[in-house]
């Protein structure tokens, strides 16, 4: 079993997503996104950095954010996201898994006779983050397009609702911190930092393409219903 230092669990949670990040190949163009031996390279980072100085033997992982070199935060802060952090964290596995996971829950329904005897099918919507902030309402209408297809909703309805959608998200971003909203100034040097990584390089650059197969997935859906949507 493998363990960080930050979070006992994680050794479980490696448990629960590795199977199918391990093994997948519904997508052709990625198979195997992260390996058991990826996920304790980056455990093994984690042991390096979380409470391994004198003055950090106590620190929490705030105050290691804050005292660690830039590049050794952004390693601590990525490990967190990759191997599940101390009550939190995870969040790329698990994004990666749920994609996993729900194609291949999709595969099976498209292949099974009862479901096509039943006329029932499974279709995945995946949203970017980044092209939902940038387009709240485009974005958001683009999924009702989705979920209503061959439904008697007018567009002009639902763009009201995108729109109105649209003034929440952004009355929400000016109250609260909480709200994700664009980028860093320095991404683009933390970017090239993690792709050139020999521990974080080579599992996050598979997940990349993970996620542009199903956002590619996902827009081919989307024209094809634009395209019935124009014949209609």
């Amino acid at each position: 079993r493998i363990q960080c230092p930050m979070h006992n669990g994680s050794a479980h949670f490696a448990d629960y997503v590795l199977p199918a990040l391990n093994e997948t190949d519904v997508f052709p163009i990625v198979k195997r996104p992260v390996t058991r031996s990826d996920f304790a390279n980056v455990a093994n980072d984690c042991r390096s950095l979380f409470q391994a100085k004198d003055d950090l033997k106590n620190a929490n992982f705030h105050e290691h954010l804050m005292a660690l070199n830039p590049n050794e935060g952004l390693r601590l802060a990525t490990a967190e996201l990759i191997i599940q952090g101390f009550q939190n964290g995870g969040d790329i596995l698990r994004m990666a898994n749920n994609i996993v996971r729900l194609k291949q829950a999709e595969n099976v329904v498209k292949y099974s006779a009862y479901y096509k005897q039943m006329e029932k099918y499974l279709s995945v919507y995946t949203l970017s983050l980044d092209n939902f902030i940038a387009e709240p309402a485009k974005s958001f209408n683009n999924f009702l397009d989705f979920l209503f297809e061959g439904m008697n909703v007018s567009q002009k309805r639902k763009e009201k609702v995108a729109f109105k959608y649209e003034e929440y998200f952004y009355k929400k971003s000016a109250e609260s911190p909480h709200v994700t909203w664009g980028k860093s100034s320095n991404r683009l040097e933390q970017n090239n930092y993690l792709r050139n990584d020999p521990i974080y390089g080579p599992p996050l650059r598979k997940i990349e393409f993970l996620v542009d197969a199903a956002l590619d997935e996902t827009r081919e859906k989307s024209t094809n219903i634009g395209a019935n949507l124009t014949a209609r």
